[in-house]
């Protein structure tokens, strides 16, 4: 868990101005922003550092807040900075009108009551009210992901000063940063797993002893389990969201989301984020193509399912193939009748229902028949991996009990495949070669050929058994 890194230096320079239609005093602030790049920050009980991913040189002048300077070591300025600065019952935009040394050195102008204290928020449009010494502000939950930095709107610091002649901005926040290796992302959501802490929306800041804020979830409309990075992700790549401080107790859960689809990976791990942290959740693995699920993509749960969550598979042609030896009921399913299939583990203890992304929920009925949107109580008489078929428009469903699965060579070599989870067996230590007989009336080519035995209507079945010129399954 590294800190983050960077804090603000801003000295102020102000000038009483006299109005006489007014009577009132109005301060015209000039603020000079010096970002430093030490390890430690003064009266700060935790380093802020400068993360090492903060490497991209950042592309157009257009972006607010702090920016990476084009070495990638150091934090500045960007020209169009703006912050919003309190001072007595006044609130004011202070707009940067000069930049110096690269950006490390800023001067702001605006205008203010002669106050005894100003409190400041960068950027602007974080700023959400000052009440009783707590300042108001609001990360947001959708932010713009840019390889190797954050939405410069999103981390959000804060200032409180007396002296009228500096200001220590401090990060209110943390970053989660990570990388992808799935090619064609367009949106990542980061959130916990029981989905009840707050990552994003309004909060508030006040600062204690030592000039470091107290930050607090404040309830609203604003207030977000999530937050979501969009825009164009490249793999190895490295991308920050900004959050507030949170203890995700059960967990966190990030959800990929392309094509119209989206896959969803959880670290059950409690996971404790303090504000100034920069904790890097590791490289997002590639997702296999049956792990995505949109939404007429069906899953399986229940406390009867020993694998609650595994993709349904949609039939297709390629999943029929079943040879002229595949005999028996299960063997004529076409994709008139089914639809949908699933090879999982079931136990006997619990019933199960198919989910459906758009938030649909079916049932088996009673006899484990039919499909209905309520509990039939159906449970399966035996505990292991089950072949289980249904279509939602014809209401049909079938549930076979696959005892074992074998891979099978010249009609009589068979090699028994150990389950290793999700409609998924393993073959070790067996020879994978041809085999073609021509003596039987028409050429039969072996290469991948399976067998399952369903123990419930005492038959086997066969996958992969190749006829003539047709060599692949």
């Amino acid at each position: 868990m590294l800190p983050l890194n960077y804090f603000s230096y801003i000295c102020v320079c102000m000038n009483i101005i006299n109005s006489v239609q007014t009577k009132t005093k109005l301060i015209a602030i000039t603020l000079l922003a010096l970002l430093s790049c030490t390890d430690k920050i003064e009266n700060e009980a935790k380093s802020d550092l400068i993360h090492i991913a903060f490497k991209s040189e950042i592309s157009g002048p257009d972006l607010s807040k702090t920016a990476l300077s084009p070495d990638g070591a150091r934090i500045v300025w960007s020209e169009n900075e703006t912050i919003k600065v309190y001072g007595g019952l006044t609130e004011s935009t202070f707009s940067v009108t000069s930049l110096e040394n690269e950006g490390h050195i800023a001067t702001f102008e605006g205008e203010s009551e002669n106050a005894s204290r100003y409190y400041a928020v960068s950027p602007e449009s974080a700023a959400s009210g000052l009440s009783d010494g707590k300042i108001l502000f609001n990360i947001p939950c959708d932010q713009t992901a840019l390889a190797g930095s954050f939405a410069p709107e999103a981390n959000v610091s804060v200032a409180s000063t007396t002296n009228r002649n500096s200001l220590y901005f401090k990060n209110v926040g943390a970053l989660l940063s990570f990388a992808l290796a799935e090619e064609g992302v367009s949106a990542v959501r980061i959130e916990g797993v029981a989905g009840t802490e707050y990552l994003s929306g309004r909060a508030s800041a006040k600062f204690t002893t030592g000039n470091i804020p107290d930050v607090t979830s404040v309830d609203g409309p604003e207030n977000k389990a999530w937050v979501n990075l969009s825009g164009t992700f490249t793999p190895g790549s490295t991308y920050y969201a900004a959050v507030l401080p949170s203890t995700l107790n059960e967990g966190i859960k990030i959800t990929l989301f392309k094509d119209g689809k989206k896959a969803t990976i959880s670290k059950t791990a409690a996971l404790t984020i303090e504000r100034n942290d920069n904790i890097f959740l590791g490289t997002i693995p590639a997702v296999p193509g049956s792990k995505w699920v949109g939404d007429e993509t069906y899953t399986i749960d229940g406390d009867g399912a020993e694998e609650a969550g595994q993709v349904v598979t949609e039939i297709t042609s390629a999943h029929l193939n079943t040879s002229v030896s595949g005999y028996g009921d299960h063997a004529n399913a076409s994709t008139e009748a089914y639809t949908h299939e699933i090879f999982t583990k079931l136990n006997t203890t619990g019933t199960i229902c198919f989910k459906r992304a758009d938030g649909t929920v079916l049932y088996p009925n009673a006899d484990g028949t039919a499909l209905q949107t309520t509990d039939g109580g159906f449970k399966v008489s035996a505990e292991g991996v089950y072949s289980i078929r249904f279509n939602t428009e014809n209401n049909y469903l079938k549930f076979r009990y696959a005892e074992l699965v074998e891979y099978t060579q010249e009609g009589w070599k068979n090699t028994r495949m150990e389950y290793i989870g999700e409609g998924k067996w393993k073959l070790e230590n067996a020879p994978v070669k041809w085999f073609v007989r021509s003596d039987w009336g028409s050429n039969h080519e072996d290469r991948y050929k399976f067998q399952i035995y369903f123990k419930d209507c005492n038959h086997w079945q066969y996958y992969g058994l190749c006829n003539g010129s047709d060599v692949q399954p």
